[in-house]
């Protein structure tokens, strides 16, 4: 996967993204590439959240373990554009998640912003969302309040299983889907290969999947110059050890630097093999992870 960016950036995609906080766009992944990643994302939905065998609606951090999800991360055609938009000069990568909505029904995704789930302080610091298959309005495509990631707030963490607790100062959610008409909500139908480039701080979210094909989806995310750590309790729940303290840059084996180039000293060991998660962390993620998805059920 060469990291070459498929084009450059025009200068209007940066000013949209800078104004809206989201593009779409087309094309930036090969066939070649959306038919491996389509593969091992059946392998991982076979294999459950980090291969535990607990099969729910995605995974995180595969990268450690997967090698196609590695190359993708670190040689794949991702980081060059996001830097673009980001205007950063070095670029490092936080983490992959993936998303399966299963066809003909399950649940949307609630508006929120990602920012406020995790340990980062910074404005730079963005997601990329691509899926194996079209996706139409039908087939949960993503939906963006354009410029809310400019409105300086900071909304409570609310994902699938409810809020989720956190000794942050955040505000409650506005009611969007009572109040469309008040909001600019962008969305894009996309083929396979296209993608979509958003800001950490813009409010997003998706509906149910009511198309008749399961929804596989991949995100990766990044962080340019301006980001520092900031433990956050109580809602991101990180699987491996690190040495970062407040306020440092992200760096290391975990959150490795991937422009202007790869440092042998952060990647080194996960080129050399798989990076297993501190089975501690892993198993008390795992309990947390089954509790918000029991309640709601509920």
């Amino acid at each position: 996967m060469d990291q070459t960016p498929y084009r450059d950036l025009t200068t209007n995609e940066i000013e949209d993204f800078a104004r809206d906080g989201v593009i779409c766009l087309r094309g930036i992944y090969s066939t070649e590439c959306i038919n491996l990643l389509a593969k091992e994302l059946d392998a991982i939905r076979e294999r459950g959240v980090l291969g535990t065998g607990i099969k729910v609606d995605g995974s995180y951090y595969e990268w450690m373990q997967n090698d196609v999800i590695r190359d993708f991360v670190l040689f794949g055609p991702t980081a060059k554009p996001v830097a673009q938009a980001l205007k950063t000069g070095r670029l490092n990568f936080f983490y992959d998640q993936i998303f399966i909505k299963e066809k003909l029904g399950g649940t949307g995704t609630p508006w929120h912003h990602d920012h406020t789930f995790w340990p980062l302080a910074g404005s730079q610091i963005a997601s990329i969302w691509t899926a194996m298959e079209p996706v139409t309005a039908d087939g949960s495509a993503l939906e963006f309040v354009a410029g809310s990631h400019l409105w300086g707030k900071k909304f409570e963490a609310v994902g699938v299983g409810g809020r989720v607790p956190s000794n942050e100062q955040v505000e409650a959610l506005p009611d969007i889907d009572a109040n469309r008409d008040q909001y600019h909500i962008l969305s894009w139908e996309l083929e396979p290969g296209d993608a979509i480039l958003f800001n950490a701080m813009i409010l997003h979210g998706s509906r149910a999947n009511s198309a008749p094909l399961t929804r596989r989806a991949i995100t990766t995310r990044w962080t340019g110059d301006d980001v520092r750590y900031k433990p956050i309790e109580g809602v991101v729940r990180e699987l491996w050890s690190h040495d970062l303290k407040g306020g440092d840059p992200l760096s290391g084996s975990l959150y490795p630097q991937v422009l202007p180039c790869l440092l042998d000293t952060e990647v080194g060991e996960r080129l050399s093999g798989p990076i297993p998660p501190d089975p501690e962390r892993l198993n008390t993620f795992i309990a947390s992870y089954e509790s918000r998805i029991a309640a709601a059920a509920k």
